[in-house]
């Protein structure tokens, strides 16, 4: 078995795995550090390739992703994944003023707030969908949250699932 070089989509994906659980300057290292990689990875990239493979190549973007997003990078918990599942298996950002994953409330010109429902669609790009306070009034930011959940149930109809624990805290 020849192994891919170090400029290759593997080799990168592993570096970066190791970058976030063992660097502490990563921006989230205090999450990711508690999380942990199969030890066997961590000295040896030949180890992960030999149980990861290739990435596909059928023209999608595909990175190194876990299935259960609260668990580290372990045997039976990583997968290559596309944009889309990648973004579907997200952390709520700490810029969340809201409260609710995927839906934002800003000022909306001088009309009083908006409040702008995000989700990611079958092929990972990013929707969303505004609620404003001077056309619904004050149900716009509870119209906002139900459009996505509706839109997060049309997606699961169709296979494509968001993490249990996406829109946790990170």
């Amino acid at each position: 078995m020849t192994l891919p070089n170090a400029k290759s989509k593997e080799y990168k994906a592993w570096q970066t795995m190791k970058y976030r659980v063992n660097n502490p300057k990563f921006k989230y290292f205090d999450k990711y550090s508690k999380l942990g990689i199969e030890p066997e990875w961590v000295s040896s990239f030949k180890l992960f390739y030999e149980y990861m493979g290739d990435a596909p190549k059928d023209g999608q973007r595909w990175s190194l992703g876990r299935i259960e997003n609260s668990q580290g990078y372990f045997k039976g918990n990583v997968r290559w994944e596309t944009s889309g599942q990648q973004n579907r298996n997200r952390f709520m950002t700490t810029a969340n003023s809201s409260g609710v994953t995927g839906v934002a409330v800003r000022p909306h010109r001088d009309k009083g707030m908006r409040a702008i429902a995000r989700w990611y669609d079958e092929a990972g790009k990013s929707c969303s969908k505004s609620f404003c306070e001077s056309v619904y009034g004050e149900v716009y930011f509870a119209l906002a949250c139900d459009f996505r959940e509706g839109m997060l149930i049309s997606l699961s109809k169709t296979g494509l699932q968001y993490a249990d624990n996406h829109g946790e805290k990170l």
